[in-house]
């Protein structure tokens, strides 16, 4: 199936570990989104992005014999409704201030290790020349969010964020009795 939502050419490393990611039981959704500013590159599953549907003008059909100029403002209270953004824009967004915040937290205790005071000029540290000193700096790897339904885990590139919804049900029956795994 095509996603109209790739806009880019996602390289082949990144596919094949968001392959790894999804060969677990249990996925509802992937998504690929930009690490720059956490824009949707593509999504798939349960809470994919629907493409726009392109709606129908009913009133400029009804109204082709006014005399009117095309220019004019059709109905104001379209233009007066706020954006709702799709589920999985909201989504994309929460995850990518998840990360965004675990990436301050990390230069926090970075800077802390270092006897710095800690960072607080913004989220990604990109801007003011500070993106030659992120280098160095305990990046983070890996992050999982599980909730009594859902598992988020996310794994950071360096131009991506790739993220996996799981069905939390699923990964309850795995090795290890879900206890203490990964310490």
């Amino acid at each position: 199936m095509a996603h109209p939502t790739t806009t880019t050419q996602i390289p082949q490393h990144v596919t094949s570990l968001l392959s790894h990611l999804t060969s677990r039981p249990g996925v509802q959704s992937t998504f690929i989104l930009s690490r720059k500013d956490g824009s949707i590159i593509q999504s798939t599953g349960l809470y994919a992005s629907k493409p726009p549907r392109a709606s129908p003008q009913p009133t400029a059909s009804a109204d082709d014999n006014s005399v009117e100029p095309p220019s004019s403002p059709e109905p104001p209270k379209k233009q007066n409704e706020p954006y709702h953004p799709s589920q999985a824009e909201a989504l994309a967004a929460r995850i990518f201030a998840f990360v965004s915040s675990a990436s301050e937290l990390s230069l926090s205790l970075a800077s802390a290790e270092d006897g710095e005071a800690p960072r607080q000029d913004g989220i990604t540290g990109e801007a003011d020349g500070v993106s030659d000193r992120d280098e160095g700096d305990d990046e983070v790897k890996l992050l999982r969010l599980r909730t009594k339904r859902h598992e988020i885990v996310v794994v950071p590139d360096r131009k991506y964020l790739l993220c996996v919804v799981h069905d939390a049900a699923h990964g309850v029956g795995g090795s290890g009795g879900g206890g203490g795994r990964g310490r």
